[in-house]
């Protein structure tokens, strides 16, 4: 018997896929609409840019372009292998000189690292959004949910305890139009930036319209290599006295393609986008003109384009009542420094785990108040850092540093230190109000320093041995093997804490959102009285996991299901002053 999905989830985009898998993998049913009749072509704009008036590149920027910290996710949810297999790595940029033919200079934007024991993912992934959504509807259909195209919600009315939803479906060949109407315990509006969720809350959209205008799209090109990035000025580079200041950049989309399909964008404040894209063949000649009309580079099909002027905006919350904003429903921001799509998967898995367990009445509805709590502060700073970075972009800067792609960008420093729902014992007293703005200004962790906190990402440790099972010595590490986005996961370092006393403060919780795992240093023995009820069982043989956790004699680190230490203590007691602000008594279950 299939059960009535009680989350409905507008929009199918990568926000509004994540947050489907995560329901998903918490065993929660959802329905997905989306409004367009057929899943969206092109790559949103993975690409190099070249100036019209000045030798110099924008971005290898994309909405689209998987950091670090979203493979980290993607590894939870199951797809990571998947995606890195179908995207590519950043290729060298080359710039040339306005001939074309002599090389000016050649360097990486984002260089390339080898993983550590604690990232295992140091490098972006180069992959178009229209790759990466098959990809999830994929992963989805798995688990026997499929996106409802053609269906579009049109109006909602909340209640205490229901969301009533007018959805309107378009049928097809005849276009026939269906109004359905349909009762969930909860929405949340993924439909992007001019979707009908945001607009119905009556949410404010803070922040500016920019001057400069975009133009964005993919098309076919004879003659450039999808290995390396070639750059070069418009012939009229020279002249300095364009009346437009617009900028191209393109770059190869993704291994498996149309043939010579590459992503482009303009950009400038005084560029003529209605003009330039008002046919194809004023675009192919514009992009001809300003690589120096080359005989040996042919623009031919163009596959999409559109244009438009960015937004820098934020809502002012992302939840009223029974409906929640994720994605560009709740941030739209300019392309530069890839964040988009990134920080709209760290939506959906923020308030996936926590909707689980409410809708699982495994936690109070109270919990899901700290989805704008954590959110708001990050995705605050990613619109400075983005715009930053934008803004650097249009000052014509021929600083390599200017294009780095690394640090901050790669979002392993993103933090919720301050949440109401982090724990930390080795902060005995209590945070100031100005301990509190300190935090929130450095949600992206350009300024930690310190050590690893809770609220912090939780790093990964390989080169595990697993015991007390039938896979004596094999190696395992936390992400692939331990960590999960449908439940909790207690580490005990049982040579700095009582194990047995600490696994007795969770045994009340439900197993199925609560897992535990003791870890023993190399070479040590087992606490002969660890209970059997205990998951996992480790032997840190190279110290990787002391290494990246125990540095502050904290035995106990509580690993929540979005990969967030959720608590870092000594004494057990601090488990239940954690799981109390999360779940619902033990007795309650």
């Amino acid at each position: 018997m299939n059960i009535a999905p009680k989350v409905l989830i507008v929009g199918a985009g990568p926000s509004g896929l994540v947050l489907a898998l995560n329901l998903l993998k918490n065993g929660v049913p959802v329905r997905v609409v989306e409004k367009e009749i057929n899943p969206r072509i092109g790559q949103r704009g993975a690409g190099i840019m070249v100036s019209c008036l000045s030798l110099r590149i924008i971005s290898m920027d994309s909405t689209c372009n998987p950091q670090p910290r979203s493979l980290e996710l993607f590894q939870f949810l199951g797809v990571v292998d998947v995606i890195t297999k179908a995207g590519t790595s950043i290729p060298t940029i080359r710039m040339y000189k306005s001939d074309g033919v002599e090389v000016l200079k050649e360097f990486q934007m984002t260089p390339s690292r080898d993983p550590t024991p604690t990232n295992p993912y140091l490098n972006p992934v180069l992959l178009g959004q229209e790759g990466l959504e098959a990809i999830l509807r994929t992963a989805l259909a798995e688990h026997g949910c499929s996106v409802e195209l053609g269906t579009e919600l049109r109006s909602f009315q909340q209640f205490d305890d229901r969301v009533d939803a007018t959805l309107v479906k378009v049928g097809e060949p005849k276009g026939d139009v269906v109004t359905e109407n349909a009762t969930f315990d909860w929405v949340i509006g993924a439909d992007g930036a001019r979707g009908a969720v945001r607009k119905q809350l009556g949410l404010n959209f803070l922040g500016e319209t920019r001057v400069e205008k975009f133009i964005v799209g993919d098309i076919v090109v004879e003659g450039l290599s999808p290995k390396v990035c070639r750059i070069q000025a418009s012939a009229w580079t020279c002249l300095f006295i364009l009346p437009s200041t617009a900028l191209a950049y393109m770059g190869r989309c993704r291994k498996h393609s149309v043939r010579g399909r590459f992503s482009f964008v303009l950009v400038g404040e005084n560029l003529q986008d209605v003009e330039v894209s008002s046919s194809h063949h004023a675009l192919r000649k514009f992009l001809s003109d300003n690589i120096g009309n080359r005989a040996d580079i042919v623009f031919g099909d163009i596959i999409w384009m559109s244009h438009y002027v960015p937004n820098i905006r934020v809502v002012d919350r992302f939840k009223v009542g029974r409906v929640f904003v994720a994605g560009d429903a709740a941030h739209v921001h300019s392309p530069t420094g890839g964040q988009g799509m990134n920080t709209s998967i760290q939506d959906s898995f923020n308030l996936g785990w926590k909707l689980a367990l409410v809708v699982k009445s495994l936690a109070r509805p109270s919990l899901l108040d700290t989805y704008s709590e954590e959110r708001l502060p990050v995705v605050s700073e990613m619109l400075k850092q983005t715009t930053k970075l934008l803004n650097g972009v249009v000052k014509s800067s021929k600083d390599d540093g200017a294009w780095n792609r690394s640090g901050s960008t790669l979002q392993l420093g993103i933090n919720y230190r301050w949440s109401s729902i982090i724990l930390d014992e080795v902060k005995k007293t209590e945070p100031t109000a100005q301990d509190s703005v300190d935090e929130r200004s450095d949600s992206y962790g350009v300024s930690v320093n310190d050590g690893l906190q809770a609220g912090d990402r939780a790093p990964d440790s390989p080169d595990l041995t697993r015991l007390r099972s039938d896979l004596i010595a094999k190696k395992s590490s936390l992400f692939r093997d331990v960590f999960g986005p449908s439940y909790h996961t207690v580490l005990i370092f049982a040579h700095l804490v009582d194990a047995k006393a600490s696994l007795q403060r969770v045994t009340g919780y439900p197993k199925d959102v609560l897992r535990t795992a003791v870890i023993v240093p190399s070479q040590q023995a087992v606490p002969i009285d660890l209970p059997d009820h205990v998951n996992l069982v480790f032997e840190d043989s190279k110290g990787h996991a002391h290494e990246a956790y125990a540095g502050r004699k904290c035995g106990i680190i509580v690993v929540r299901p979005d990969g967030v230490v959720g608590a870092m203590a000594r004494d057990p007691q601090w488990l239940d002053r954690y799981f109390k602000g999360i779940l619902l008594e033990p007795l309650n279950f």
